[in-house]
């Protein structure tokens, strides 16, 4: 068991522990209070009617105790299939998926994102080693560019092909980016990663590709 599934487990207990404590106090607390607020005629009722009312808050606080152990078991099994897919299967490349060259213009640049809609162009040299990448934060930021190389972030957060998408989630949600471009030790591209393939990749749609051989 993991550190995260651990801590899952103690807030569950801690929960239950608590629930139940709660409920002891209510009904000793309905015992006391409804005969003072003369909220019953007969008080030999006061016992059987602080039960009902504790069994009732007991009945919607376990259906909430339960939906919260579903929820524990679904995240349990999700991470599972996360660990067991590799960033090198889901990073496979796309039909439309387009790299430029560090030499390209800008203007491909431009040209390539507007027709494949990409959000993050890698630069990769003639080996698919990748150099950087360019995002839209990229062609705001630097106008004055009038190549690839001048354009794109030359120190990415990557991803590499023997991580799996437990750790490319991991990143995600760490550096709060959303396309995690894949390499293998020697810097070699191998695809992106998106949100979208990740979640193809769960649903067993994933397959690898081979990337294409040629730049812009």
């Amino acid at each position: 068991m993991s550190s995260e599934e651990k801590r899952r487990v103690e807030h569950i207990t801690s929960a239950s522990a608590l629930i139940f404590g709660m409920l002891i106090l209510s009904y000793v607390l309905l015992l006391w209070l409804l005969p003072t607020l003369k909220a019953v005629e007969n008080t030999g009722d006061t016992w059987w009617i602080g039960l009902v009312v504790v069994l009732a808050l007991g009945g919607a606080a376990g259906l909430g105790f339960s939906y919260q152990i579903l929820k524990f078991i679904g995240a349990g099994d999700i991470i599972k299939r996360l660990t067991a897919i590799s960033a090198e299967t889901a990073a496979r490349c796309r039909a439309e998926d387009v790299s430029v060259s560090p030499d390209s213009d800008v203007e491909t640049v431009y040209k390539l994102r507007s027709l494949s809609a990409q959000d993050l162009i890698p630069v990769v040299d003639g080996d698919r080693t990748l150099d950087g990448v360019i995002t839209a934060s990229d062609l705001a930021a630097k106008r004055g560019a009038t190549t690839a190389r001048e354009l794109m972030t030359d120190t990415p957060t990557v991803a590499k092909t023997t991580d799996n998408l437990a750790d490319v989630l991991f990143l995600m949600r760490t550096t709060g980016h959303d396309n995690i471009p894949v390499v293998n030790d020697n810097g070699v591209y191998s695809g992106t990663i998106t949100p979208r393939l990740m979640l193809e990749a769960l649903q067993g749609k994933a397959e690898q590709l081979t990337c294409p051989t040629t730049n812009v």
